[in-house]
């Protein structure tokens, strides 16, 4: 698969070399060393799992779609996705590693994490081409987000013009996506979620 050979070209293979502390990011705990129980118990999934359904059942997706959670974390959303939606290829990328994520592979040997430097893939466009991008959380704080070395601000605005071009649909709790995304239809069916698509 294309999008994961390029993911591939930007992955930090040492565990221990922690990107996370080149950036001023937002104050987010440290859950590295969560567990995969830990991480499943932080959750409330009932509201993606229904947007993901009506999004088969409308034909928007098919059933092998490809998501990824951007920030993913501990992998804990997408794991939540992988065991509803079985046929799914589910991609977690995150600036660090986390201890759940061999957990999360033990189980399912086509999960796909990636410790990554977003903003350095971020500023080479590459095009993913995603079915479904997640971003739980990651609005939080991204206006005070900082590169490193050049202290550039990466504002929601350049965010979106990169996720835009590179997926089909696009799900968040946080944010105002309005003005870049168009809603879904059925969006207002769920209370924490905004359900959006790219043309």
């Amino acid at each position: 698969m294309e999008t994961l050979k390029i993911l591939n070209k930007y992955h930090i293979e040492d565990k221990n070399n922690n990107i996370l502390n080149n950036y001023t990011w937002a104050n987010t705990p440290d859950r590295s060393n969560f567990n995969l129980q830990q991480s499943i118990e932080r959750f409330n999934t009932v509201e993606l799992i229904h947007a993901l359904t009506s999004m088969l059942e409308n034909g928007l997706i098919k059933e092998n779609f490809t998501v990824l959670d951007l920030f993913g974390g501990t992998g804990a959303i997408t794991y939540i996705i992988k065991e509803n939606f079985p046929k799914c290829v589910p991609i977690c990328l995150d600036l660090k590693y986390h201890n759940s994520w061999e957990e999360i592979k033990n189980k399912y040997s086509d999960f796909n994490f990636f410790q990554i430097d977003f903003f350095k893939l971020e500023k080479e466009l590459q095009p993913l081409n995603l079915d479904v991008l997640i971003t739980f959380n990651t609005f939080r704080g991204w206006d005070n987000s900082v590169g490193p070395s050049t202290h550039q601000n990466y504002s929601k605005s350049q965010f979106s013009k990169w996720v835009k071009h590179n997926s089909k649909y696009f799900i968040t709790d946080r944010g105002d996506v309005e003005n870049y995304f168009e809603l879904l239809p059925f969006e207002s069916s769920f209370n924490n979620l905004k359900i959006a698509f790219s043309k």
